[in-house]
């Protein structure tokens, strides 16, 4: 059951959940559903092309009463991610940095895309979920995994 995982280990890992036992069989730690062993098992989650997809009617229909604010958003972000003194890829590290940082599943989504599309590397994300981490403490800890899983289903898909 991916929303009972137990592990032996003092730490847990994003593949472990959020239940840890003692090795007398005793729970340390009972806070929740791991949304990575989640999204593995096939279960509710789907995967993280959805996440995005899901959005789609409803951004759709705020276009319709927001076209300014959408096509000043569309204005900035082609201005901000593009080559200048930081590579494309590099400001795409930066905005998943703040995605995890702000538990925005969607961010994740679209900026591992974002990273994926832009040829950045495995061990360039791993850094960067490092350092959020580091900075961000435990919601980042939560949230780092996430990005990795998203991160390695767009890579695989662009390369």
């Amino acid at each position: 059951d991916p929303l009972r995982t137990t592990s032996h280990e003092a730490t847990p890992r994003a593949t472990d959940g959020f239940r840890i036992q003692r090795s007398n069989g005793m729970p340390m730690v009972a806070t929740g559903w791991n949304p990575v062993a989640l999204r593995r098992s096939g279960g509710a989650m789907g995967e993280y092309q959805d996440e995005i997809k899901k959005i789609g009617p409803a951004t759709q229909e705020l276009r319709e009463y927001l076209p300014e604010v959408y096509e000043g958003f569309a204005t900035t972000y082609r201005a901000v991610y593009r080559d200048g003194a930081l590579s494309a890829g590099t400001k795409e590290l930066i905005a998943v940095a703040i995605a995890i940082s702000k538990g925005c599943k969607g961010c994740i989504a679209s900026h591992t895309r974002g990273a994926a599309r832009k040829g950045v590397t495995e061990e360039q994300m791993a850094e960067t979920i490092g350092v959020t981490i580091q900075m961000g403490g435990g919601p980042s800890s939560i949230y780092g995994p996430e990005a990795w899983e998203a991160f390695k289903e767009f890579k695989e898909r662009y390369g």
